[in-house]
């Protein structure tokens, strides 16, 4: 569609930088030589957001594969976006460690999305004594910065609206 309209298509890369104000945006992934021979999710385009002293990785949908092809380099990041909504796909061990997040914020539908957060996932971020947020209890997660101080408010508690629960064992098959 973009050919079509004569609409120029910049592809980013790995290695690709923008200044944004104050802060720095660079491209960590895909890389260079190989977006081809990456499926749809792990050649996600993979983004650190660096603010005054406070960095957000942002890795889209990318799976194990993409995670490990990342940690090979710098990804450290004091707030990740949970990778592929908190599915059982991503998020793997190795992965947290190189990220080494102190909060970790998961858009997804919880048991009610495409693909659910797993609990396995969960754990891992619980494990290493990560925060995690989700949209699916917070609404909107609204995450903002001043000199290093990180601010981090859920829509719900903003509005003071309750927070939605899933209990699992009334949606337990054969109960």
């Amino acid at each position: 569609a973009c050919a079509e309209h004569k609409v120029p298509v910049h592809r980013s890369k790995k290695g690709d930088t923008w200044t944004l104000g104050n802060g720095r945006i660079e491209v960590l992934h895909p890389p260079l030589n190989s977006p081809e021979t990456l499926d749809e999710n792990n050649g996600s385009l993979v983004l650190r957001a660096q603010f005054d002293t406070v960095s957000i990785l942002f890795p889209g949908d990318i799976e194990a594969k993409g995670e490990a092809q990342l940690a090979q380099t710098d990804c450290t990041a004091d707030i990740l976006k949970v990778p592929h909504h908190g599915s059982k796909t991503s998020s793997t061990a190795n992965f947290l460690k190189n990220v080494n997040p102190r909060l970790a914020v998961v858009s997804t539908g919880g048991g009610f999305g495409k693909e659910p957060v797993d609990d396995e996932v969960m754990a891992r971020y619980r494990d290493r004594g990560t925060a995690v947020m989700r949209t699916d209890f917070e609404g909107a997660v609204r995450v903002t910065t001043d000199r290093g101080t990180i601010t981090v408010e859920g829509e719900r508690d903003a509005r003071v609206y309750p927070r939605p629960r899933l209990d699992l064992a009334e949606s337990a098959p054969g109960q």
